[in-house]
C-alpha cells in the first residue's frame, strides 16, 4: 500500500489552497479509489460513507472526529499520521456508515478506498 501511494503521491496532483482535492484513480461499480491532497486546517463536513471505508495516509496528519447518528452526537476522536490508516465496515447499501469528519492538522496526503462513490455519502449538520 506504501509504495503505490508513493508512486501515485509522485504524480501532478490537483491542489486547493485551504481545501482538500480529490485525486480520483478508479471509480466504477465496484469501488472508488482516491488520492486526497490537503492543505493545513482543510475540514470535510460531516458525512457518512457507504459498507467499506479505508482511509490511508501517506503523510502529514489527520484528525477523524466519529458520531452517532440519533442524535447526532460526537463520540470522539483520533489522529491518523503517516504510515496509519482507519478501516470500517458498515451496513450494504446505507451511505450513513463511520459519519466521521477529518480536519487536516497540516499538509497531508491520504489514499483513500471506498466501496462504492463517496460523494453518495449522507451529510449532517449539528
Amino acid at each position: 500500500m506504501k509504495v503505490l501511494a508513493r508512486e501515485i503521491k509522485v504524480k501532478n496532483l490537483s491542489f486547493e489552497q485551504g481545501n482538500y482535492t480529490r485525486n480520483i484513480i478508479v471509480n466504477n461499480s465496484d469501488y472508488w479509489l482516491g488520492l486526497l491532497h490537503w492543505d493545513q486546517g482543510a475540514t470535510t463536513r460531516i458525512h457518512g460513507h457507504p459498507e467499506q471505508a479505508f482511509i490511508y495516509v501517506v503523510e502529514g496528519e489527520l484528525g477523524c472526529k466519529s458520531f452517532d447518528k440519533n442524535p447526532l452526537t460526537e463520540l470522539g476522536s483520533r489522529e491518523l499520521g503517516g504510515g496509519e490508516y482507519r478501516y470500517n465496515k458498515g451496513v450494504k447499501g446505507k451511505m450513513d456508515n463511520y459519519i466521521h469528519q477529518i480536519n487536516a492538522k497540516q499538509k497531508s496526503i491520504s489514499l483513500h478506498y471506498y466501496s462504492d462513490n463517496p460523494t453518495k455519502g449522507e451529510i449532517f449538520d449539528i
